[in-house]
């Protein structure tokens, strides 16, 4: 039952003992937070309301979907995670498998309602079949190169992020000296002479406050500015055991990111007044005043300050942001934070991010205001990391701040790419190239006659293959530009395309246009691609699955076996009803959606069945079945 928040298992069922329990026994029980088991019962046993066996090895044999907190380790001495264990999980974030796991069971992820980022350690030697079968995102895999799920998961197409070893680092913090950088050639400042800022009192959000002040209307005349900050960071303040009122240690430093118009002069104050760093900035700038808690401002008509209550890190360019133990704090879940204040392109940064972490991101566009592609701008980056048991693991995050520069652009079109690459105009002349190819396959053919395209912009940053709001990105393989990869290109298209129309339409009615209309596109250009066979082996569906299979095609999202099933399924509908037909189903789709907005998020399987059916056949997802499943 959905409503079920509690399961006891127990010892005997009807009079005989209880020694298994169902795949997907509890795959529905949305609100279930615990198990335990009644005494008496020498198969299973409870620990922290999750269920285990020691038999045939100690076992991980099911969590519960409405775990209370967002990361769980695996105890050390489990051997494996059972079939369907974490099936139908929607509360978890992050799931550390430790050493000495084997094998990780079949359907293990299925229905998993949040990414869930997993860990997996170099110990396992088996993982099951359909892993993610029923899910709406894929689980992440995080672990070194030499874990069997590296290779499950690039043959499976599943993201997979490497984590660097490393032994855990002491804590050897220590305060860096003030910086005098800059500050030769600076007039003397007069405290009594300064104006000072009026600061509203910022409320207390822990590490997270932070304080804009546009600075503008008080400056005149050049006049020195004081924002004495002490007071209005009363969470920072320390007690006389050098303790802050949330109990960590206190910190010292003032840092943060602004705007001016002209030369500004920084002044960092210490708590007993005496000046401890000085700055001129002009333009962007970021700036650290180790030690201060006040800060004096001269000049600049136009000053802005983002002013943070920790030390950041500043990188300019492609770089690496090292976790260090050295500078970890934990928030109230015990999840470790980190900070950073980086300057890089806003909405483009390329982010080799793991999943197990939080990013929050506070951007500040540069004065010339130019477009996104084009223009830096300063960020501060709060990393969480949420797996906590990572934390000695972890060497570093790597991230790209790139600038991304626009190779060719029109009305219908942009082009970009991270500056690394070293990309020209020619480079986004090509990639038109292949939208224009398939904006004319798919023109009254596969989509529909007057419906807009929206515009597509192509962002070569790195990043995972994909698309989302007509925005393409991509990794450093597309770079290269090999003709063979211009399938790809095409697959990801078409996918821009249909995002003019929304996002709520199944996985493998999208991968399938999307892996047909792309094969189009390259026979049209002329190009080789990696063709399907005549006859594919279709016994990964059940009984059950070719019974009922709008419900399978509807609801799978399994990556091995999605594009296949939208490939063949759209080949099939082509073949029995026209080249046009699919530009049928989505104008079909197209008036539905307008009819109801929300259907542009989500489009209800009784809606989309209809549209589908609509310009073929009542019974056309049996009719694919009995006239393509069952002969081949």
């Amino acid at each position: 039952s959905p409503s079920v928040t509690r399961v006891c298992i127990p010892a005997k069922h009807n009079g005989l003992p209880v020694v298994s329990i169902a795949g997907k026994a509890f795959v529905a029980c949305s609100k279930l937070t615990a198990f335990t088991v009644e005494k008496g019962q020498s198969v299973f046993y409870a620990s922290g309301g999750v269920l285990f066996t020691k038999k045939p090895v100690k076992t991980l044999v099911r969590f519960p979907n409405a775990w209370p907190k967002k990361a769980y380790r695996v105890p050390k001495g489990i051997k494996s995670i059972g079939a369907w264990a974490f099936a139908g999980q929607h509360t978890l974030r992050a799931l550390h498998i430790p050493e000495g796991v084997q094998s990780i069971g079949d359907y293990a992820f299925s229905s998993v309602g949040t990414q869930v980022a997993v860990y997996v350690p170099d110990s396992l030697k088996k993982i099951g079949k359909n892993l993610f079968q029923g899910q709406k995102s894929n689980v992440p895999f995080y672990g070194s190169e030499k874990s069997k799920a590296y290779k499950y998961a690039r043959d499976n197409n599943v993201p997979y992020g490497i984590v660097k070893e490393r032994k855990p680092a002491k804590q050897t913090v220590k305060l860096a000296k003030p910086d005098q950088k800059n500050a030769e050639g600076i007039p003397a400042a007069n405290p009594g002479s300064f104006w000072k800022v009026p600061l509203a009192d910022v409320p207390n959000h822990g590490f997270n406050t932070s304080y804009t002040q546009t600075l503008t209307g008080y400056q005149k005349n050049h006049t020195d500015l004081l924002l004495a900050l002490d007071t209005v960071w009363k969470d920072i303040t320390p007690d006389s055991d050098g303790k802050t009122p949330s109990g960590q240690d206190a910190r010292t430093g003032l840092y943060g990111i602004g705007t001016t118009g002209s030369k500004t002069v920084l002044r960092g104050y210490g708590r007993n007044g005496s000046l401890v760093g000085t700055r001129v900035v002009s333009g962007n700038f970021t700036f650290s005043l180790p030690g201060a808690y006040s800060l004096g401002v001269s000049g600049g008509s136009e000053t802005a300050l983002r002013i943070l209550p920790y030390e950041p890190v500043t990188i300019a360019g492609t770089g690496v942001l090292p976790l260090s133990p050295d500078n970890l704090h934990y928030d109230q879940d015990k999840n470790a934070v980190q900070y950073f204040v980086c300057p890089f392109p806003y909405s483009t940064v390329s982010f080799s991010m793991p999943n197990y972490m939080n990013i929050f991101s506070y951007s500040f566009w540069d004065v010339n205001n130019r477009s996104a592609e084009s223009s830096p701008c300063y960020s501060i980056l709060c990393l969480s990391l949420e797996d906590r048991y990572l934390i000695p693991k972890c060497a570093q995050i790597s991230l790209s701040f790139d600038h991304l520069d626009i190779l060719y652009q029109n009305k219908a079109f942009t082009c970009a790419a991270s500056a690394r690459y070293g990309l020209k105009e020619d480079y986004g002349k090509k990639v038109y190239s292949i939208l224009k190819n398939v904006k004319s396959v798919m023109n009254g053919v596969y989509w529909p006659e007057g419906e807009k395209i929206s515009h597509i912009t192509v962002r070569v940053n790195g990043r995972y293959p994909s698309s989302f709001d007509s925005v393409i990105q991509l990794d450093d393989a597309f770079a290269k530009f090999n003709k063979r990869d211009i399938v790809s290109f095409a697959h990801e298209m078409v996918h821009a395309v249909d995002q003019t129309l929304g996002y709520g339409l199944p996985g493998c009615w999208l991968e399938g246009r999307a892996e047909y209309i792309s094969r189009k596109v390259c026979d049209k250009m002329k190009v080789g691609y990696d063709k399907y066979k005549a006859k594919y082996n279709w016994k990964f569906l059940s009984d059950r699955d070719k019974k009922d299979f709008f419900r399978y095609y509807y609801e799978s999202v399994n990556v091995e076996t999605t594009y296949p099933v939208g490939y063949y399924f759209i080949k099939y509908l082509c073949d029995t009803y026209g080249e046009n037909v699919t530009a049928k189903i989505m104008k079909n789709i197209a008036n539905e959606i307008k009819a109801n907005e929300n259907y542009r998020w989500s489009l209800p399987a009784e809606v989309f069945k209809k549209c589908v059916t609509k310009s073929t056949h009542p019974k056309v997802f049996q009719n694919f079945v009995r006239d393509v499943v069952n002969k081949n």
